[in-house]
């Protein structure tokens, strides 16, 4: 979904794209909204992963917790939509996916390689599907395309219900069956997804690192874990109801 810049600077929907953005995630499982944060900030993110070493965690410092990428307004608007106000910023990562070293081989098996959801149904014993209850916000640092393994997604799948006795054959098996495709998208826009979506990192055909940041999102009666600690001076800078979000105190 393209955004005007009007939608982009206020940060905030249009009726009509917020209608659509709400039937995406609950009929596909997913949603790409295209160049939401501005290429300042991408960049930025990028250089201070790469001077930090390209870490597997986010560091505690800026300008990873910028409020544009922990709670962005847009995507704010469509979780709230889907799980209500209390909601709960719980994982926080980067995904990376290294070139493949030599030349491209055939391999029927690679693009299905890895398929998994992030969560399961709630009650996978219950014979129909609940409301989504759990959201990852996926941030693209640098363009996604077909070369360099966009993330491969199966629209739909987080509608299946099957109890299978080995989840890890049963998803691989299953995926080479279904219709997929590729989410290709430029730097900085958003992939929201359910988490109960399969989806797979596809091989990277390219020269250079494929790398995105990766968040997950919770409703509140779901969200078990401690809250997080950060250094004062960067829990400072974090507004009021962001601290909120994420459940973060100071460390003393």
């Amino acid at each position: 979904m393209r955004i005007s810049a009007d939608e982009r600077l206020q940060g905030q929907l249009s009726d009509e794209h917020l209608a659509f953005a709400l039937r995406a995630v609950r009929t596909a499982g997913y949603l790409i909204i295209e160049s939401v944060l501005c290429e300042d900030l991408v960049a930025a993110l990028r250089r201070a992963y790469d001077d930090l070493g390209r870490p597997k965690h986010v560091p505690d410092q800026a300008p990873f917790y910028d409020p544009q990428l922990i709670a962005n307004p847009i995507a704010m608007q469509v979780m709230t939509a889907l799980m209500g106000r209390k909601i709960f910023f719980s994982i926080y990562s980067f995904k990376c996916v290294d070139p493949d070293p030599g030349p491209p081989q055939i391999d029927p098996g690679a693009e299905v390689r890895g398929v998994h959801r992030d969560g399961n149904h709630l009650f996978p014993e219950y014979p129909h599907v609940l409301p989504v209850s759990g959201i990852y916000v996926d941030i693209p640092l640098v363009d996604f395309t077909s070369e360099n393994g966009a993330t491969r997604i199966w629209p739909g799948s987080h509608l299946i219900i099957d109890q299978p006795p080995d989840e890890i054959r049963f998803l691989p098996e299953r995926a080479r069956t279904m219709p997929s495709l590729q989410a290709a998208m430029p730097a900085g826009s958003l992939l929201v997804r359910d988490q109960r979506t399969w989806h797979a990192a596809a091989p990277n055909r390219s020269d250079q690192l494929r790398i995105m940041l990766d968040m997950g999102y919770f409703r509140a009666f779901q969200h078990y874990q401690e809250r997080i600690r950060l250094a004062r001076e960067i829990w400072e800078e974090i507004p009021g109801r962001e601290r909120k979000l994420l459940r973060v105190v100071p460390e003393d």
